[in-house]
């Protein structure tokens, strides 16, 4: 049993009825198992969460939407992420849209995405050398430059 797979049991507990939550999704996400993260999504939202958390979700719908193919509601949530007003949101409803971007193969919306993100004020980390959502994106000219180290 990989750490996904350990840790996937353990959000679920002993029921196989559980409680949505960040976790889960994101356990889910990460060993690709896409229609059940979906499932998680969607339920997480029709919580009406706060304006932060519903673009987080939205983030991840639009991700799971592109992954398995749905190219209208990724575009479309895409677009909804792009209207959204979130106060100090510093970039980060754009990087969502860089991520989806990315997954639909439009790469050099994704790496405009990506600057306009740190325009806004996304902090540079190493996600953009690790993120699952950019590998598409490895040996793209314009990303290598991105990514690469200054200073």
């Amino acid at each position: 049993m990989t750490v996904g797979e350990r840790a996937l049991a353990f959000l679920r507990g002993d029921s196989a009825e559980f409680d949505p939550s960040w976790e889960l999704l994101q356990a889910l996400y990460v060993l690709e198992r896409w229609e059940e993260a979906e499932g998680v999504a969607e339920r997480l939202l029709d919580g009406e969460p706060a304006l932060p958390e519903e673009r987080n979700l939205l983030g991840y719908r639009g991700r799971l939407a592109a992954r398995m193919g749905d190219t209208e509601t990724a575009r479309d949530i895409a677009d909804r992420l792009a209207s959204m007003e979130i106060p100090y949101d510093r970039g980060k409803a754009t990087y969502e849209r860089a991520r989806i971007e990315a997954l639909l193969g439009e790469r050099e919306r994704a790496v405009e995405l990506l600057r306009q993100a740190y325009d806004e004020g996304w902090a540079y980390n190493l996600n953009l050398h690790t993120e699952m959502d950019f590998e598409g994106l490895k040996g793209f000219g314009p990303f290598e430059a991105f990514i690469r180290p200054r200073g």
